[in-house]
């Protein structure tokens, strides 16, 4: 019992001085390199037939990179059931990415949007499959300068598979569905909304949003807990 005390004594000053985990980070999601699991590709592959195809690149900075390539207009996509840890973790606000659209190609189309849908089960209520779409106010445009890479942030923020209600993917996780147990991912896609024909390349795929302590905060913790458990031995 004394041991128990005492931790609960140290979590709880850490709390007091504010030791929490600061939001804004990001952590890599999807790299493409050659050492990946379960491929290079990090087990995408079209969820449209023969009319998307992937390859694997390098974009102008050096990274690896995801190519897709589309055969016409229309909505189609690129889906993995390889679900990185980070995906359970509900401070993930938006999905970024560097997108370059190759050198030698020029997009003809009218508008080419590229967005996220995150493949989701709710075990509790017997759900698989299910979807969780952002919403295409947060798809973005992908129709950008030949031979250059740009930054491109998608928002996670899309309606709920079961109630229809526009939330935050952090609320999805836990207390989306109808009995507010949330849902769990179980695959990651990369979704084209476009009216023609294109060729993009998708690399250093991060998670934003993710929480983490700056080492200022956690050596501070680790100090005022240390006090704090000093002081409850020598009480006890």
């Amino acid at each position: 019992m004394k041991v128990s005390r005492i931790v609960l004594s140290a979590a709880a000053i850490a709390a007091a001085f504010g030791c929490a985990a600061n939001a804004g980070a990001s952590e890599l999601l999807y790299g493409f390199g050659a050492s990946d699991s379960p491929n290079q590709l990090d087990g995408f592959a079209s969820n449209s037939g023969l009319s998307l195809t992937l390859a694997t690149a390098t974009n102008p900075l050096g990274e690896p990179a995801m190519e897709v390539t589309t055969s016409a207009g229309g909505f189609k996509g690129a889906l993995t059931s390889s679900v990185p840890g980070v995906l359970l973790n509900p401070a993930v606000d938006a999905i970024s990415a560097d997108v370059t659209v190759p050198a030698d190609f020029t997009y003809a189309g009218g508008y080419a949007d590229l967005g996220v849908t995150i493949f989701c089960a709710n075990v509790p209520e017997g759900e698989y499959g299910v979807q969780y779409q952002v919403v295409g106010a947060d798809e973005q445009n992908i129709d950008l300068t030949p031979g250059t890479t740009t930054t491109v942030t998608i928002p996670l923020t899309g309606p709920d598979p079961d109630t229809g209600t526009v939330e935050s993917y952090g609320t999805l996780l836990t207390a989306g569905g109808l009995d507010g147990t949330g849902f769990i991912p179980t695959g990651f896609e990369f979704f084209f909304d476009e009216n023609g024909a294109n060729d993009v390349q998708i690399a250093n795929v991060q998670a934003d949003g993710v929480s983490v302590p700056e080492p200022a905060s956690v050596f501070g913790c680790m100090f005022l807990g240390g006090l704090m458990l000093k002081r409850r031995v020598r009480k006890d």
